[in-house]
């Protein structure tokens, strides 16, 4: 005599089919409730939430580092430094040494602050006060 499943007996193939049939099923149950829960998750985070969300993204997706940008050697075309970085301990930063001096200043340029004219934004370039630019030359 076998086992009684469901009112009828049952040997021990369908036994193991109806498991299987059973598990399949537990396997698709799982996984339709698995997606229910994540469209339900987006639908909330996208529809009742989107107005929060929204602020909180506006208030950090720019954030405005000023940085000193790193000026490095410059060497003319056989290697030869013509500007270079040297410690300063009074200051306690680097400073420009100018090898050459005066020959070379054509090809180095220099560097000075903004004038009063360039303060603002042009072409997506923002230059507050304070703010060095390179004038004629590599610099």
């Amino acid at each position: 005599m076998g086992k009684t499943v469901w009112g009828y007996e049952a040997t021990q193939t369908d036994r193991s089919s109806w498991e299987t049939r059973l598990r399949v099923r537990l396997v698709w149950v799982a996984a339709i409730v698995w997606v229910a829960i994540i469209v339900a998750r987006a639908a909330y985070l996208q529809i009742w939430e989107s107005g929060q969300q929204g602020l909180l993204s506006q208030a950090n997706h720019i954030e405005l580092v000023r940085e000193e940008a790193e000026r490095g050697i410059i060497k003319d075309r056989r290697g030869v430094p013509l500007v270079t970085n040297e410690w300063n301990e009074e200051f306690g930063r680097y400073q420009r040494k100018y090898p050459y001096g005066s020959a070379v200043a054509m090809v180095v340029g220099y560097m000075s602050e903004v004038t009063e004219s360039e303060l603002g934004c042009r072409l997506g370039i923002c230059y507050p006060l304070g703010s060095y630019i390179g004038r004629v030359g590599v610099e």
